[in-house]
């Protein structure tokens, strides 16, 4: 049985403190949770951009060419972010896009693909496992850490984490907006709604999704990051779903939906 976190080992990423405090409310049942997002990383514009640089010169040269399809270009530079979150389980799916020109053969050509890289992992109280979309080698099942362990905790978030921001909604959420220390004129949008669930409502924004620890994309749930320029990733909630079931075949890892950025 998994028991309550006292604090994160020091030895742990930079992350929010997940000591015991006083709490908001009581806990309630949990209940499904699905959330599907869209980031637009800081460098996704120069990908689609050097993307069609290189098309033009392969155009002007006269060699074969094998462009991306229009559904592959407008998952060009994208990052396609899904979490799943039940009593017992946190799963999600971090899955982005870039492209590469296949090897030349007997005669030059400029044959592009669509390439993909991430992670696709289940958390639950058997450890956890998961698939590395750069290569879809699996990872081995691994005991819980103490951080993993408190994304199962389904208990109320802290007294101390109240944001005082202007209340809006997202996706049919509310979230509470606030802005992002060194970076004034980025916005951020925090849901408010899981405080019985430990989801806490406020955060100190995602400079970058892929390279952030799940700990910190399960703590706090921000629902739109407006960047200032281009510096921060752009966060955009396609779907937010509460008390629906869940996809079990979509919350299980599977292989990437491209090819793999790396070979095995």
């Amino acid at each position: 049985m998994l028991t309550k976190i006292e604090e994160v080992p020091d030895s742990a990423p930079s992350v929010a403190d997940t000591s015991t405090t006083e709490v908001i409310e009581q806990s309630r049942s949990m209940p499904n949770i699905y959330i599907d997002q869209i980031i637009a990383p800081a460098n996704a514009e120069n990908r689609k951009e050097l993307y069609a640089d290189l098309l033009t010169i392969c155009q002007e040269e006269g060699v074969s060419i094998k462009a991306l399809t229009d559904t592959e270009m407008s998952q060009l530079g994208t990052i396609r972010l899904q979490r799943w979150i039940d009593e017992n389980r946190t799963a999600y799916r971090l899955e982005s896009w870039d492209y590469q020109l296949e090897e030349p053969q007997q005669q030059p050509h400029c044959h592009f693909q669509l390439i993909s890289s991430g992670r696709h992992v289940m958390i639950d109280a058997e450890g956890l496992t998961g698939i590395n979309l750069n290569d879809n080698q699996p990872y081995e099942i691994a005991p819980l850490t103490n951080m993993d362990a408190s994304l199962l905790l389904r208990s109320p978030a802290r007294q101390d984490k109240i944001s005082t921001g202007q209340l809006r909604e997202v996706a049919g959420q509310p979230c509470v907006e606030s802005t992002i220390a060194d970076y004034e004129e980025a916005i951020t949008c925090t849901w408010t709604g899981g405080v019985a669930w430990g989801f806490e409502p406020e955060s100190d924004g995602i400079e970058s999704v892929s390279d952030t620890h799940h700990y910190a994309l399960f703590r706090s749930i921000v629902l739109q990051q407006d960047p200032a320029g281009n510096v921060l990733d752009k966060i955009s909630t396609v779907t937010f779903n509460i008390g629906d079931k869940l996809d079990e075949a979509a919350m299980q890892p599977v292989p990437a939906t491209a090819s793999p950025a790396e070979q095995p």
